[in-house]
């Protein structure tokens, strides 16, 4: 095993010239030199995150945003392998880190998500974005694109095969087949009451566990309202 690991570690010829990190192989050592190129003008629609190449936000946003992964432990369902890998995290007992915003009680689990959080929640409210297409006013782009992609971009593409209705997102069509399969998806953290969707248990755990429930709102991230008399500029996308 020591041998092994040692001739693997001599195997490392590719260096970085800025942190000193050894790569065994070419492809790997330039994915990782992109991480200290300062010009990364290519931005993830999705959450903002820049990239040196088109390339790799292409990569990025298939691999993060567009991949829908079903949990096999609970059945939950996740965009992009590295959020279904966090949450597997939890099913093992490991507690995740969190991210806490120095503005509010918000705690998030990445760090892009609390930048993301800090751009929506936290903006001046001096700046609005209107929806080209329906007018809603949203407080920041990032919100705005979510909206657009959402209600205006995504297709129908997720079918029922037992009433031919059709969905935007994998999880709508899930709960849509509860109601014809009885499965109850949802369990409540506080007792045992089973709900076939997300929006009803949210509504028990609100009228049935109020403490606990105003306790899980704190540590959520807060979102942004809009006060139309601070707004100095309109941005229309």
């Amino acid at each position: 095993m020591y041998e092994q690991h040692t001739q693997q570690g001599q195997e490392r010829s590719f260096e970085c010239p800025i942190c000193q990190k050894r790569f065994a192989k070419k492809p790997v050592w330039k994915r990782h030199m992109e991480i200290h190129e300062p010009n990364k003008d290519h931005v993830c629609k999705e959450c903002g995150k820049g990239f040196p190449t088109e390339q790799r936000r292409i990569v990025h946003e298939r691999m993060v945003h567009n991949v829908e992964r079903v949990c096999d432990q609970c059945g939950k369902i996740f965009r992009g392998i590295y959020t279904l890998r966090q949450h597997l995290l939890e099913h093992a007992g490991v507690e995740r880190r969190k991210w806490p915003c120095d503005q509010c009680t918000a705690q998030l689990n990445t760090h892009t998500s609390l930048k993301r959080h800090k751009q929506v929640a936290h903006n001046d409210g001096s700046t609005v974005y209107i929806c080209s297409e329906c007018g809603k006013v949203a407080p920041s782009s990032i919100a705005l694109l979510s909206h657009k992609k959402y209600v205006h971009q995504a297709p129908r593409k997720f079918k029922c095969t037992i009433c031919e209705k059709a969905f935007k997102t994998n999880l709508v069509l899930r709960e849509h087949m509860a109601s014809h399969t009885g499965e109850d998806l949802y369990t409540c953290p506080h007792c045992p009451k089973t709900f076939k969707v997300s929006s009803n248990m949210h509504h028990h755990r609100k009228k049935a566990h109020p403490f606990e429930w105003a306790e899980a709102r704190l540590k959520k991230p807060m979102t942004a309202s809009i006060d139309m008399k601070q707004v100095s500029q309109e941005i229309v996308m």
